[in-house]
């Protein structure tokens, strides 16, 4: 598989993420080199995503500052904050007793009118 086709697929993943092409090159920095040689050719054969490589080459604080902000990227995508938590949960509290009120409503309901 080349590069180039690398590259394709990673886009795929990250695009569809709401990534860019920073986000795909700056978490890289983190990575074990040699155990993301796919990637790396992506990196390196693609001018779009070269030129963040060659950035990160020259400007280290470029890619601190990068590599944070799409480090925080990748770890809020399974995050759910507490307060979404406690509004998922008052709803899941509010839809259950909604249920429970209108099943006995409903019984009551047929009781009455056999």
């Amino acid at each position: 598989m080349s590069g180039i086709r690398g590259t394709k697929h990673l886009r795929y993943i990250f695009y569809r993420m709401g990534f860019s092409d920073k986000d795909m090159v700056a978490p890289s920095g983190g990575m074990h080199w040699e155990e993301h040689i796919l990637k790396d050719q992506a990196l390196v054969e693609d001018p779009k995503l070269l030129r963040y490589v060659e950035l990160y080459a020259k400007d280290e604080d470029a890619f601190f500052r990068d590599y944070a902000a799409s480090h925080k990227k990748l770890s809020e995508l399974c995050f759910i904050s507490p307060s979404r938590l406690a509004l998922k949960f008052a709803v899941g509290v509010l839809v259950t007793a909604t249920v429970a009120i209108l099943s006995h409503y409903y019984e009551v309901h047929r009781r009455f009118f056999e």
